[in-house]
């Protein structure tokens, strides 16, 4: 049961697949509603805009992203290597919304997860948090615009000697 796709994720994957052949402010909500299969009451009962839906679409991949990570002993080499992994894997996802100038919000996803991960549980600073995030976020969209055609464990080896990581 829990591999059905409900309305939400129908509106999220047609959203995205309008995006990837139309500019964001070209694309209607009825547009998407038509491609989901769905009314524009079950569209507006879920999101309450298009920006929602991109929210939706990261929040989707974080908790598949934790729900994966939670069956591996996790470090900071682990987690940065699914991270990646994951990024490969919706590249087409994510150069819609670079196409369409949305990548902030890729950015802000960052900052906040960056600092409530490194500054409130790990004790650390919210400079460190920020630089981290911008760090991760230029490079990991770098990498999506050269279709991810760097090796991963190089990305990440580069990364971690940068930021002097030692896990």
């Amino acid at each position: 049961m829990e591999n059905q796709l409900s309305s939400r994720d129908y509106i999220i994957e047609s959203y995205f697949l309008l995006l990837k052949n139309k500019k964001n402010e070209n694309i209607s909500i009825q547009e998407i509603c038509n491609k989901a299969g769905v009314s524009r009451v079950t569209f507006y009962r879920n999101f309450s805009d298009k920006l929602e839906i991109i929210n939706a679409y990261f929040m989707t991949m974080i908790k598949k992203f934790v729900k994966d990570m939670g069956v591996v002993n996790s470090n900071y080499r682990d987690i940065a290597y699914h991270t990646f992994s994951v990024l490969r894997q919706e590249k087409d996802n994510i150069k819609a919304l670079i196409d369409n100038n949305l990548e902030y919000l890729y950015s802000n996803l960052l900052n906040t997860y960056m600092t409530r991960n490194i500054v409130n549980e790990y004790n650390g600073s919210e400079i460190l948090a920020q630089i981290y995030s911008g760090a991760l976020y230029n490079l990991s969209i770098w990498w999506v615009k050269q279709d991810c055609k760097e090796d991963i464990n190089t990305i990440i080896n580069t990364f971690f000697k940068i930021c002097n990581f030692n896990n």
